[in-house]
């Protein structure tokens, strides 16, 4: 995946690749025709380029309902690649978040670390 505002990978990658996304370009549309001038002279030239884009939805509980809108505060625990936009995006939706937990991009939770972040959000 190609990210707009910088590559997660090395650019020497861009040419191997069959498939670019380009996510977040939505926020800095001035800068998609740089970021594709760009990918002409490094990509692959039978690349599929394609721009991504995020359709949020309510957040869901763990059986899959939507959280209801009427709960004040919610906590936030995530191992994900751009924890603070989704921490905006509840925000934005009317959602006061009182906790933050942030791991990296795709780790690995153990349970201690689970239990941890539970016993933490509930002391909020």
């Amino acid at each position: 995946m190609l990210q707009f505002s910088f590559l997660s990978d090395s650019i020497s990658r861009l040419a191997v690749s069959s498939v670019l996304l380009l996510s977040k370009w939505e926020q800095q549309p001035e800068g998609l025709s740089l970021i594709q001038k760009d990918l002409t002279r490094y990509a692959n030239a039978d690349a599929n380029i394609q721009k991504m884009s995020y359709n949020q939805q309510l957040p869901k509980t763990l059986n899959g309902k939507n959280l209801e809108k009427s709960l004040e505060q919610v906590g936030v625990f995530t191992g994900i690649a751009n924890p603070e936009h989704f921490t905006l995006s509840l925000r934005n939706a009317g959602y006061e978040v009182v906790f933050e937990r942030h791991f990296p991009d795709h780790h690995s939770f153990n349970l201690n670390e689970l239990e941890t972040a539970v016993r933490e959000a509930s002391g909020k």
